[in-house]
């Protein structure tokens, strides 16, 4: 009986120290580009998702729709803006990015703490029930599965490229 209540907390512990090992995706993470001048902008393709912080406290987000040396026109969902450079303090282009090489990292991560729970709380002995040899791959692929969730959830999201901000 202590075996096997000592199996299955090590088995746990194995899988919490996997699973906390996990990557963290930063859902909103900024990044900078180094050359951040209002000629960055002009190289843009029309249609970029664009994240327009004003001087004034508002904030507008949409697509880019022109832009010329005094003026930056976005499309949002119900009309088109003309907002002027002046006013302008930042500007953040949005790119999407793809969750699945976070999930299948997660994916392994999960296998590989199902299999050593698996094998660390299935028995060997004559009268087992449940072997270690199929105890084990079982639950690696149920830890395969809730990796693959589990690392898909976390870097889901969005990225925020700073492309121009204006001089203090």
């Amino acid at each position: 009986m202590y075996i096997q209540r000592r199996a299955w907390s090590i088995g746990l512990v194995i899988i919490q120290s996997l699973l906390l090992a996990l990557p963290t995706g930063v859902i909103a993470q900024t990044l900078t580009i180094a050359d951040s001048s209002w000629a960055t902008l002009g190289r843009m393709e029309f249609g970029t998702n664009l994240i327009i912080r004003m001087k004034n406290g508002k904030e507008y987000e949409g697509k880019l729709h022109g832009i010329s040396e005094t003026n930056l026109k976005i499309a949002t969902k119900n009309q088109s803006m003309d907002l002027a450079c002046g006013d302008i303090l930042s500007v953040h282009q949005i790119t999407g990015r793809s969750a699945k090489k976070a999930a299948w990292i997660g994916a392994g991560l999960g296998a590989g703490a199902g299999v050593a729970a698996g094998w660390a709380i299935g028995d060997s002995g004559p009268g087992a029930v449940v072997k270690r040899s199929q105890l084990a791959p079982a639950c690696g692929a149920v830890g395969a599965g809730i990796g693959a969730i589990l690392g898909f959830a976390m870097d889901r999201g969005h990225r925020r490229v700073l492309v121009y901000r204006a001089a203090d």
